[in-house]
């Protein structure tokens, strides 16, 4: 990895998110990016090329632990997942409050927190349904897909079993 941290270095990058570096500094052309970092480059006048919102369902953020952790903290799994539909639902009843609280780990504003909830589809339980169930899941087709693209950009050696990423998902869903 040594080449991979000298290019990032000449570049005036990281890998902690500090892109704006290199693209102020003019040594970067474009950069892939999320929040808070793509609301900040685009308030200082930086362009959008492409966004994610062009291929809706292409780009998931998905919550994975380790088998062993699954088997020996079940209790931890069920707590971080209730954490987490705790926090959705908040961020839908009030999202203005919902906002100002999360707002200061992104380092952004309430108001730059709202408007990148905005470009973000967090799906609802039968979204998540449709995501995880059924005869054939979304996340399969979407991890099948990626996986064509991989192979192609020869950054996979070999074909891998994308049912694998679904093991104990149907588990965890029904407590």
């Amino acid at each position: 990895m040594g080449g991979d941290a000298a290019w990032r270095r000449r570049a005036g990058l990281s890998r902690d998110g500090r892109a704006p570096a290199g693209v102020h500094s003019g040594r970067v052309d474009a950069v892939v990016t999320f929040e808070p970092v793509r609301s900040k480059l685009v308030s200082e006048g930086a362009g959008v090329l492409f966004d994610s919102s062009r291929i809706p369902g292409e780009i998931v953020d998905i919550l994975v632990v380790r088998d062993s952790v699954l088997r020996d903290r079940p209790g931890d799994v069920r707590a971080l997942i209730s954490g987490w539909e705790q926090a959705v639902q908040h961020l839908r009843r009030d999202p203005t409050d919902a906002a100002r609280r999360m707002a200061t780990r992104e380092q952004m504003t309430p108001e730059e927190f709202a408007a990148a909830q905005e470009l973000l589809e967090i799906p609802d339980a039968e979204g998540e349904d449709a995501f995880f169930d059924g005869e054939h899941p979304a996340l399969l087709t979407t991890a099948e897909s990626l996986q064509q693209v991989m192979l192609r950009q020869r950054l996979l050696d070999k074909h891998v079993d994308a049912t694998l990423l679904l093991e104990g998902v149907a588990e965890v869903r029904s407590k």
